[in-house]
């Protein structure tokens, strides 16, 4: 009766049968640890009173609420309210206890589920846990105490004494009293907690204390995952943002690429567990917070996301709703669902510092979504996973401090060098035999030296194992991190490109499909005319048909699913940084070409790879040098994840020509704009600044003016306190050229003073910033004195401004 209904199941465990006299009486329930709640006529006038748990074990029982004598005559209708409460000896610890409640259940719509004794149901005298489904119809007033008038179900001899748990609140609000047809679904009668609570004013206050430290657990996790399984039956589960754990890899050589079994979101390879970290996370999850937060972080191919998908792949076992959030869907209206949903979840964001509006647009609506089951949200990180990175990235606007809080209690698990080592050899192991299995060949009879430093790495080792069983000539332990990414693209992702462009009939050279691929996998595959435009890129395709390139782009498709992209995403990074090595204009062209959706990915792409060698780094950073304030304006006019994607692709590149001539361009919109408005300026003052050790005469002036504006922007994002160190270098800088060239220097010192008395008022220090006005009005009155028409008005700037520090 109650398989796969987990609160029916609990609420059976709290059932009891009744036994008076040796013989069968009716049915009782758990109510508080040793204390059983039944009729009074169920157990009047007999001895002894016996109970049987739901295992069969027998306990003796005492009333300790008051009974009618044994020869009364009320007794043959007890007078209300008919209940006694038992006291029951020896039940062990761990005996679940149902859920009271004193609200009346709404007429006519609320489902009320009994569960109870009966003799002779199915067979003669035979007694058994049974139940009936039943509404209310009515209240009934007899004697002036309230019953329940219940309808639509059969209430027959044994059930008297059971509990009637209202399937919408989950809690028990009645106890059946009386049948009003033993042969029909015609109903009975139910005595209300309310009234119940009547016989022991404690008995509810009991109750209470049991399940509020029954919690997280028993009862309420009980109607947590009753109501999550009623949503899922009806399809809810689909209206989520969440993709499932696992996707299983359905394996044909001929179609599915051999990279496939190295992605994490297959878990071909079952996971090798990284010591105490999943007891970790489980003791994480099941914390007694409403929301927590876990931060995954480490460098590409530490296993992050397969770590994960594990973490998520647990939360289910357990109970939880779990999974990647789908960023490619309306993840805005997929809160809406999430935030609807009656059971415990576990939501995981992948490279979420790539996606700060997400990020920050889910924590913000969970906070502020009061009451509900727990939520767990699991940031997967390759960058900035220090707690203040993740504050300045994702606390912004009006939940900023509320965000801060959240974050500042993350729990962070580094899967970088040294911490939490894999075994590295079980790891081997288990994934020859996967591999193994799949391929349809014979798994590593030995396991190699695994002693090189790119072993720590687990995706090194999974790419080591693939070789080892598809290409046992290959001496596997000798290869470099790169060399074995690189030969499974020569071996076999190329030979799945060849054979694929025979299906399509494309005719492709061998460079040409390379080239495409890594297109894609820079760049992503978004519309029609984005697509074409970027596969035209493509030396032998530049003329082509666009039904020619069409056919290359379905192609594409075909290969890595609608985005074209290549996985895992080091060896995506192996093949665009091939690409970029032969080709070092490529980089231009892509962003050129890029549309906003698919320059946020090449910019994030070109980040992961500008470190993998010198002429990488040089063409990416020669191509943002050129267009970084094309690049930077296209960002503040867009969406906050392109210029996150800038921030991080100019932190790696490190543009500085290009950072000097877009700093006075950026405009500062939110948080986001504001923080890579403080990049571009601390680049470009780093840059003059080593340039200005080398040649002064030519860089100092240049960088006083970078460090002024540094201080501009630090201010107009909210943080002048840091914006007065470069205002006081900027002014030490203006008053040597001052000092040493009176003529041309002494009105730029005159506004660095201005906007150095402007910041200590902005940070809050009004008086220190007399000084310096004071300064900037004589400078000033000096040069007017000297020359009127040009100065004049700088000096009434001057005096406004000190009258306003004044």
């Amino acid at each position: 009766m109650t398989d796969g209904e987990p609160l029916l199941e609990l609420l059976g465990r709290c059932v009891v049968r009744v036994d008076v006299g040796g013989g069968f009486s009716g049915t009782g329930f758990f109510v508080a640890p040793g204390e059983v709640l039944t009729c009074a006529h169920v157990v009047h006038g007999g001895w002894p009173i016996t109970v049987f748990d739901a295992d069969g074990r027998d306990y003796l029982a005492e009333p300790v609420t008051g009974l009618l004598a044994a020869d009364d005559p009320q007794a043959q209708f007890y007078p209300q309210p008919d209940a006694a409460l038992l006291r029951v000896a020896g039940v062990p610890d761990g005996q679940p206890c149902v859920r009271l409640e004193a609200a009346d259940p709404a007429i006519g719509t609320d489902v009320l589920q009994l569960v109870g004794f009966t003799r002779g149901e199915n067979a003669p005298d035979a007694i058994a846990r049974s139940g009936a489904t039943l509404h209310l119809e009515t209240l009934f007033e007899p004697d002036g105490c309230t019953l329940y008038k219940l309808r639509e179900g059969q209430v027959i001899g044994g059930f008297s004494g059971g509990p009637l748990l209202n399937r919408r609140t989950g809690g028990v609000c009645a106890m059946v009293d009386s049948s009003r047809s033993l042969t029909s679904a015609l109903g009975g009668f139910g005595v209300p907690v309310a009234a119940v609570a009547g016989i022991d004013a404690g008995l509810l206050d009991r109750n209470t204390a049991f399940h509020q430290a029954d919690a997280p657990r028993g009862w309420a996790l009980a109607v947590e995952e009753q109501a999550r399984l009623a949503v899922v039956r009806a399809g809810g589960r689909d209206l989520l943002p969440l993709l499932a754990p696992v996707l299983d890899l359905d394996w044909d050589p001929d179609y599915v690429a051999p990279s496939e079994l190295l992605r994490p979101k297959h878990a071909v390879v079952p996971f090798v567990p990284r010591g105490d970290l999943l007891e970790q996370v489980m003791r994480w999850r099941e914390g007694d917070e409403r929301l927590q937060v876990l931060v995954l972080t480490g460098a590409g191919g530490f296993g992050k996301t397969r770590t994960a998908v594990e973490v998520c792949r647990a939360a289910e076992d357990a109970g939880w709703t779990a999974g990647h959030v789908d960023a490619d869907t309306d993840w805005v209206d997929g809160l809406t669902e999430l935030l609807r949903w009656p059971g415990r979840t576990v939501l995981a964001v992948d490279y979420a510092e790539t996606r700060p509006d997400l990020v920050t647009g889910l924590l913000t609506r969970l906070l502020r979504h009061r009451g509900g089951p727990p939520c767990r949200v699991v940031l997967v990180v390759r960058q900035g996973g220090d707690r203040q990175s993740l504050i300045d990235l994702f606390a912004t606007g009006d939940s900023r401090a509320e965000l801060a809080g959240l974050l500042r209690h993350a729990e962070l698990v580094g899967l970088g060098r040294g911490e939490r080592e894999l075994d590295r050899r079980e790891l081997f192991t288990t994934a020859g035999n996967a591999f193994a299995a799949k391929l349809g060949r014979a798994a590593p009879r030995t396991v190699p030296g695994l002693s090189a430093e790119h072993f720590e790495r687990p995706l090194f080792v999974l790419a080591a194992v693939l070789l080892a069983v598809a290409s046992p000539d290959l001496d596997v332990a000798a290869l470099s991190a790169d060399e074995l990414l690189g030969e499974i693209l020569d071996r076999h992702e190329a030979e799945y490109w060849r054979r694929a462009d025979e299906r399509h009939h494309l005719g492709l050279q061998p460079e040409d499909r390379r080239t495409a691929v890594a297109l894609a996998a820079l760049c992503g595959l978004s519309s029609d005319q984005d697509d074409e435009r970027l596969i035209r890129l493509v030396w032998h395709l530049r003329d082509a048909s666009a039904e020619r390139v069409g056919n290359v782009v379905e192609w594409l498709r075909a290969l890595y699913g609608p985005h074209g992209s290549l996985d895992p995403d080091l060896l995506a990074e192996v093949l665009v940084a091939r690409a970029i090595s032969t080709s070092p204009g490529l980089v231009g062209a892509v962003l050129d070409a890029a549309s906003d959706g698919q320059l946020t990915r090449t910019l994030l792409v070109l980040s992961r790879v500008t470190g993998r060698s010198e002429p990488v780094h040089v063409a990416v950073r020669d191509a943002l040098d050129e267009r970084l304030t094309q690049l930077a304006l296209r960002a503040a006019e867009g969406h906050t994840d392109l210029v996150t994607a800038l921030r991080l692709a100019i932190a790696e590149a490190h543009p500085v020509t290009g950072a000097v001539n877009a700093q006075h361009k950026i405009p500062v919109r939110g948080a986001a704009t504001g923080l890579l408005a403080i990049e571009i300026g601390e680049l470009a003052v780093a840059g003059l600044r080593a340039a200005a050790e080398k040649n002064p005469e030519m860089y100092r002036p240049p960088l006083a003016a970078a460090l002024t504006t540094l201080a501009t922007t630090l201010t107009d994002t909210g943080r002048p306190a840091e914006g007065l160190p470069p205002i006081e270098e900027a002014v030490r800088i203006y008053r040597d050229l001052a000092a040493a060239d009176p003529t041309r220097f002494q009105p730029d010192l005159a506004m660095s003073l201005n906007n150095q008395s402007e910041h200590l008022a902005e940070a809050g220090l009004p008086v220190e910033g007399l000084p310096p006005i004071e300064e900037a009005v004589r400078i000033c009155r000096g040069l007017a004195e000297a020359d009127p028409t040009r100065f004049r008005p700088d000096l009434a700037g001057s005096l406004n401004n000190q009258s306003n520090r004044l």
